[in-house]
């Protein structure tokens, strides 16, 4: 566990001032060998069982979590709009095909205990584990609980997760199953060795909890929405919007028994209070910027990190099309000279010391490279920013908004380092008007592309198979989610990504948007962070692979109770 160190009052200071390849697919260490140029192997074998030593010991306790946001949709789970956000605490429900190993080596066997790759790369067929069970008695998990899940998610008509149906075109095309064991996923463009980054809950975007296609069926799915059904390690209890997510352990799971019997995770919105909870006893983690976990590091307690967990960028929102209403080409951010100056007008490093104490790397994207080498972070030249102002026609500055917003599961820690990048643009003459409104309330505006020379703080989840796949939504002409600019020719990129066939082509498309962002100015990447949490005197061992998936089956009580657990933690 990774703890943090802390360098005194240059926060106060600096506010004065103001992802290598997909590896292969299985165990065999010939695979996790491989280079990050190389395609990965077509088949994968099952890896031996790693097994803490049986007891009967049985979970017991409460564990209680402080979130500074659990979800802003009226149900959780795998069809929402916010399935992506909120997974953080649903996700233990269920169980998933693979699991992406913390290590980058590839993808451990989860649901599947191993799989075939067409030698032509046109599909990838799992062969699933018998014997595990849904919660309540609604029986087996089979191929067609696969099939089912897939295509039920993939379907607007029923499911809201439109970042799923955004990111999986040409990768998940149809699924076929062979018997009650055995599921293939048909990729209609020969990219089937990307399917694995869809079935693991460590995507930062789109993964695929199974879901139980007799419940679904049974009861309807505004029912199955409301009460959510899976066969992962948690049993979902209740969930209350705005105030709780409530589980239950099984005392039995074929994966990991959990150590602690129930789970609460609680919204908290005023940070001061979380850590006075955690001081208390209420709270046995919680989520702390990075400033109140060194305050509570220094007093004994324990910080545990997801290492460059997020990224931190502010988009810069008018960069539209003639075809949209904001529209304006008097807009500031409509010149790139504008969009270069604001980037070289900010001391990435000042940041990441001042404000995150070391915990955060300098960054020159929101989305991680899947092939290649990642890009230079812009540098800091204030006096060149100050030229590039000048001759884009805007010597003084000008006026403009910054949205500061707070995102579920990010780092609360957002709004001091907008402070501090506002800090730097002043020195350019840019009076910014700071707002910080419920996103959801400003949703529409952003739908609708409405708004121009608003400044809108964005929080990315890293993810080091992501490639371009953010630039899919936020670039897209085409699609009602996020989008954050547009540019003539780009969405004839994001076609290209879509139609490319085979891991060449599709390198090849996603870093040609890549080099575009990167090259245009399009956005003003600041770090990557480290998502912190701080832990009360009760919770033992705890190494969270992801800011979406928590791994809380794998959290000990300070005194382990040494539960079963046949797979190892990822």
């Amino acid at each position: 566990m990774k703890r943090v160190s802390g360098i005194g009052f240059i926060l106060m200071a600096a506010l004065l001032l103001a992802l290598p390849l997909m590896a292969a697919c299985g165990g065999d260490s010939e695979t996790e060998s491989e280079s990050a140029t190389t395609i990965p192997a077509t088949s994968a074998k099952p890896e031996p069982a790693t097994t803490i030593p049986a007891t009967s010991a049985k979970p017991e306790g409460t564990l209680t979590i402080a979130l500074s946001q659990l979800s802003v949709d009226p149900f959780l789970g795998p069809l929402g709009d916010g399935a992506v956000s909120n997974r953080t605490v649903w996700a233990y429900a269920f169980d998933f095909l693979v699991c992406a190993k913390s290590d980058g080596s590839g993808y451990a066997p989860w649901l599947a205990e191993s799989w075939e790759i067409a030698p032509d790369g046109s599909s990838v067929t799992f062969h699933l584990r018998p014997g595990v069970q849904f919660h309540d008695g609604w029986g087996e998990l089979t191929a067609e609980d696969i099939k089912f899940t897939i295509e039920t998610i993939l379907n607007p008509n029923v499911s809201e997760w439109i970042a799923y149906q955004t990111y999986t075109p040409g990768i998940i095309d149809r699924v076929e199953t062979s018997g009650p064991y055995t599921v293939t996923i048909y990729s209609d463009n020969s990219l089937a060795d990307m399917v694995f980054d869809f079935l693991t809950p460590t995507n930062g975007s789109a993964s695929t909890p199974i879901m139980c296609k007799a419940y679904y069926e049974a009861v309807g799915f505004e029912e199955a929405n409301n009460h959510l059904i899976g066969s992962g390690p948690y049993r979902f209890v209740d969930y209350k919007m705005a105030e709780r997510v409530t589980m239950e352990a099984l005392d039995e799971h074929w994966r990991a028994v959990p150590e602690f019997k129930n789970v609460v995770f609680r919204e908290v919105l005023e940070e001061t209070t979380r850590m006075a909870m955690l001081q208390t006893g209420e709270a046995d983690i919680a989520q702390l910027s990075i400033e109140h976990a060194v305050t509570l590091q220094e007093k004994g307690y324990q910080v545990v990190t997801i290492p460059k967990g997020f990224y931190q960028l502010i988009w810069l929102l008018g960069q539209w099309l003639p075809s949209d209403p904001g529209y304006d080409l008097d807009s500031p951010f409509m010149q790139k000279e504008v969009r270069m100056a604001m980037n070289l007008a900010v001391d990435r490093e000042e940041i990441a010391e001042a404000l995150f104490y070391g915990m955060a790397e300098l960054t020159a994207e929101s989305q991680m490279p899947r092939w290649g080498d990642p890009l230079e972070p812009y540098p800091y030249d204030l006096d060149r920013a100050k030229q590039l102002m000048a001759e884009a026609g805007f010597p003084d500055g000008f006026k403009g908004e910054l949205w500061i917003t707070d995102m579920p599961g990010g780092q609360p820690s957002m709004y001091e380092a907008c402070l501090a990048v506002a800090g730097y643009w002043e020195q350019l003459g840019i009076d910014l008007d700071i707002r910080q409104p419920n996103i959801m309330a400003v949703y529409g505006d952003i739908l609708g592309r409405k708004l121009k020379s608003v400044c809108l703080n964005y929080q990315s989840p890293a993810d080091p198979l992501a490639g371009a796949r953010g630039f899919l939504t936020f670039g897209n002409t085409d699609i009602l989610r996020f989008p954050m600019f547009a540019h003539p020719g780009f969405q004839e990129m994001i076609d290209a990504v879509y139609a490319a066939q085979g891991l060449h082509q599709r390198a090849a498309a996603e870093q040609a948007m890549i080099d575009f962002v990167y090259d245009e100015y399009v956005m003003v990447p600041l770090v990557a962070v480290d998502l912190t949490y701080v832990t009360g005197d009760r919770v033992g061992h705890w190494e969270p692979i992801h800011m979406q998936y928590l791994d809380l089956e794998y959290i000990t009580h300070a005194d382990p109770l040494n539960t079963s657990k046949s797979l190892p933690e990822p």
